[in-house]
């Protein structure tokens, strides 16, 4: 079993989103900027799941998930760079990946995630906020872009962004990929 890590970087926070190769969410959460590194010793050299534990939102922290990672993806946003040194002088490979639009696309992932509850039921989701952070569904989103670019990541009812086809091809570049050689 492979699995994939996606980090939706940002100033103040970032969200991960552990998965499949199928784009399916095992566990997803959001931690301060100024912790990852500490995040990145802890969680992805250590194992340490306590730190995953305390900052998840979504789905089940598993060891097993954790030890099959076999690619991190990276998005190209806000903050990326200071998430992209601290990965790189701990010697740890990732994948540039688009992110474009994920904020947008997590917002209406969570509500089909958590649909609306009595009143908020008949109104528009576009004009319903989301009652915490989504940075760990944008996380989703990113590593879902990078999966859908080499024929992955399509099992899910919602939409990805369209124009992505070639950005994270790195993803199945040096190993077999089942979605590879899929015919579309």
């Amino acid at each position: 079993m492979s699995c994939v890590l996606g980090l939706d970087p940002g100033r103040e926070k970032f969200g991960w989103a552990f998965g499949d190769f199928q784009g399916h969410l095992v566990c997803g959460g959001i931690e301060k900027a100024s912790f990852f590194g500490k995040w990145v010793k802890e969680v992805l050299v250590e194992g340490n799941l306590s730190v995953l534990e305390a900052s998840r939102t979504e789905g089940a922290v598993s060891r097993e998930f954790l030890k099959a990672t076999s690619r991190i993806f990276l998005g190209k946003g806000t903050g990326s760079g200071f998430f992209s040194q601290i990965l790189t002088e701990a010697d740890i490979p990732f994948i540039w990946s688009e992110e474009a639009y994920s904020t947008l696309m997590a917002r209406d992932i969570y509500w089909k995630l958590h649909p609306p509850r009595g009143w908020r039921k008949i109104l528009p989701r576009g004009v319903l906020v989301p009652p915490r952070a989504l940075d760990d569904l944008a996380a989703w989103i990113v590593f879902r872009q990078a999966l859908h670019s080499c024929g992955h990541g399509e099992a899910l009812g919602f939409p990805l962004v369209k124009g992505n086809e070639n950005q994270s091809e790195g993803c199945v570049r040096d190993v077999a990929c089942p979605g590879r050689n899929k015919e579309k």
